[in-house]
């Protein structure tokens, strides 16, 4: 019983040791063992390790020769791992994963592996130290496709996967001579980057003027659309035959074929609108893409645009008119101030009233001697005095009157003038100029 018991301690605990001494690894691992030419695999690079947290960086980046890739995810920095329950003792995580899809007709193909930097945590329960490690694993088995049945040889063009096919209208109208496209789509998964066009079988009479395609979707889910562009030189009824698209089903491991539609083209109708401007020789082009309306049609169209924004804005028009009419355009000078009150304070001996009223008729007097502009009023007045066109005399003496009046409002003392009977005078002066 103790011998039992020791080889089950030793049976669990064996992996759990040799776990711990080991180092990270980097693993490439793929969804599928073996894949067919077109077909998808993931390829999935994991880190494993005994320790639960690591700082990881790609330091290179693989590479697939003879493959279509996609990045699907990719993760670095702080990397949590989580316990792996296949192997002991080991926990794992993703490092990054693509999507992979061997090329048609390459018999090379070539994974070449990732390289990590590998810098254990300082967070708890880690170590130390630097590490770079490289992917290793199973090589991918290509395997090569069977052989195309006989009767499908010449409608194989190397699509994979799994599709449906379907057209816009099996019904189509056209005119002799001039441009009818048809639309097919194809969807699905499969490897859409190698099917570029549909083998159609065309009717007599019928000339491809041009092919387009194009995709929606990403990876192995996808819709492309093909557009062809014909040209019928016939005036009866022809038809464009089915066909056949013929694919590989790796999860059948056989081929399959869909049907392409047929599809119908009549001429137009007699009495159609564009069978009518044919016949009578009027271009198309105008109808057909644009809407046309004479000036004439319209004319009521502008009346009532204009009648909505006199509406809206004619109120502010006739206010933004009276403000700035008597600005511009008034040519009228207006009467010089009388500067009687200003004799008065002074013989009452008010200085406070004397002082107040003579700078501010100066100013008045000042705005009476500008010339009328539309240009900008000055804002102070000493710009004022300097655009005024009086003699330097009397603008001496106005330059007196303002720094008494400074003196007199500013100082602490209150200042009174040295000479009231000659600032009175300067008012005069300037009384005399003004008008």
């Amino acid at each position: 019983m103790v011998r039992l018991l020791f080889i089950l301690v030793l049976t669990v605990w064996a992996p759990l040791i040799q776990a711990q001494g080991e180092g990270p690894r980097l693993r490439m691992e793929f969804s599928k063992p073996s894949i067919y030419p077109g077909e998808f695999v993931v390829a999935n690079f994991v880190v494993y390790s005994p320790l639960t947290l690591l700082e990881v960086e790609v330091a290179k980046f693989p590479e697939f020769r003879g493959f279509w890739s996609e990045n699907l995810s990719l993760r670095q920095g702080p990397l949590p791992l989580m316990p792996d329950f296949k192997r002991l003792g080991l926990n794992k995580a993703n490092v990054g994963a693509y999507l992979l899809t061997p090329m048609m007709g390459n018999r090379h193909s070539q994974i070449r592996p990732m390289k990590l930097v590998v810098r254990q945590s300082r967070f708890p329960n880690a170590g130390g130290g630097t590490e770079n490690i490289m992917s290793e694993g199973v090589e991918l088995e290509i395997k090569p496709l069977p052989p195309v049945p006989e009767q499908w040889s010449d409608q194989f063009h190397g699509a994979v996967g799994s599709f449906h096919l379907h057209t816009d209208d099996q019904n189509l109208y056209f005119i002799p001579n001039e441009p009818v496209m048809l639309r097919y789509h194809l969807q699905g998964q499969g490897n859409f980057h190698e099917i570029n066009q549909l083998k159609l079988p065309l009717p007599e009479g019928a000339e491809i003027l041009s092919r387009k395609t194009y995709s929606q979707g990403s990876g192995q889910y996808l819709s492309k659309t093909f557009s062809v562009t014909l040209t019928i030189n016939s005036k009866e009824p022809v038809v464009v035959p089915a066909g056949e698209f013929v694919y590989f089903d790796p999860k059948k491991e056989a081929y399959q074929s869909l049907v392409i539609p047929a599809v119908n083209l009549s001429p137009n109708p007699a009495n159609s609108y564009l069978a009518r401007r044919a016949t009578q020789g009027l271009p198309l082009l105008r109808k057909q893409w644009s809407a046309y309306h004479s000036w004439a049609s319209l004319i009521w169209l502008w009346a009532l645009t204009g009648l909505g924004i006199v509406f809206l804005f004619g109120k502010d028009v006739v206010a933004i008119f009276r403000t700035w009419k008597p600005e511009i355009h008034s040519t009228k000078t207006p009467k010089a101030p009388n500067h009687e009150p200003v004799k008065t304070a002074l013989a009452k001996g008010d200085l406070d009233t004397f002082v107040s009223l003579a700078n501010h008729m100066a100013v008045l007097w000042l705005s009476n001697t500008l010339p009328r502009t539309g240009a900008a009023s000055p804002r102070t007045r000493r710009e004022l005095l300097e655009m005024s066109p009086l003699p330097e005399e009397t603008k001496q003496n106005i330059e007196a009157l303002f720094a008494a009046e400074d003196r007199y409002r500013y100082s602490r003392e209150k200042t009174p003038p040295t000479d009231p009977e000659a600032l009175l005078a300067a008012i005069e002066q300037l009384s005399r100029n003004a008008a």
